[in-house]
């Protein structure tokens, strides 16, 4: 019988998909010693990120200007409507490991993690969270960023956890 090829050194790891970034926290963010803080993000699964794409996206019928549904070869025309603003929210709520938003639920009264975000952060400590979260999530898509991150890392300020 003929030995079967072994393909497991090419593949990547399972678990790579939960690997925990450290990155730095947003400029002012110290310790109580002035010491700068750091976050900790999770990478999301592929098929995690597309279930919270999934979550805010509303799908219906499109509708033209006369108010009927619009038909295209036979088949009627679908419109998604999907929340951004949500979608951004949720990915970051989840992909934070510290801090972790879930312990900030009943602080803010939310249902919904992926309000928090926008509740708890102001506009710059949110624009930095998010661009740290999507270099870690989409590392190709913004490789300015992940090298900002690889850069820290070098340095001490920011670190891949296994």
């Amino acid at each position: 019988m003929e030995k079967k090829p072994n393909f497991r050194s090419y593949l990547r790891p399972k678990t790579q998909a939960e690997a925990i970034t450290t990155a730095p926290a947003p400029k002012g963010w110290v310790d109580e010693h002035g010491k700068p803080l750091e976050i900790k993000i999770r990478k999301l699964s592929k098929k995690r990120l597309s279930e919270i794409r999934t979550e805010h996206t509303d799908y219906r019928f499109a509708i033209g200007d006369d108010g009927n549904v619009i038909v295209q070869g036979g088949a009627v025309v679908h419109d998604d409507i999907k929340d951004t603003d949500a979608i951004v929210c949720h990915v970051i709520a989840e992909a934070l490991v510290q801090p972790d938003m879930h312990d900030y639920l009943a602080d803010y009264d939310c249902v919904c993690i992926a309000d928090l975000p926008a509740l708890m952060f102001d506009e710059d400590a949110l624009e930095h969270i998010t661009n740290m979260v999507y270099a870690v999530q989409y590392p190709r898509l913004h490789p300015q960023k992940e090298k900002a991150l690889i850069d820290g890392a070098k340095n001490g300020s920011a670190q891949q956890e296994a």
